[in-house]
């Protein structure tokens, strides 16, 4: 697997640099912004899904909370990438 350390990725994704701002995701999303998640169960566990939503407003903070929603709130976490225009 590509997220594997280690591993080549060809989209990108670097685990280290995943694993070194997790933290500072987790900060946000439990303590600063306190998220509330409501549906997880409809995220398959593998195999591609594809999440829609809508952003509004100048800093999208909002992608970083999903991101961090798939990692601390879906069992098992699952790595989230973005398709944006």
């Amino acid at each position: 697997r590509a997220a594997r350390r280690g591993a080549r990725d060809p989209f990108g994704y670097d685990r280290a640099a995943h694993d070194l701002v997790l933290p500072l995701l987790r900060f946000f999303y439990e303590r600063y912004w306190r998220v509330r998640v409501d549906g997880t169960e409809h995220v398959p566990a593998e195999g591609a899904a594809l999440l829609v939503c809508n952003h509004s407003g100048a800093i999208p903070i909002d992608a970083a909370m999903l991101t961090a929603a798939m990692e601390f709130a879906v069992r098992p976490p699952r790595l989230l990438r973005f398709l944006f225009d």
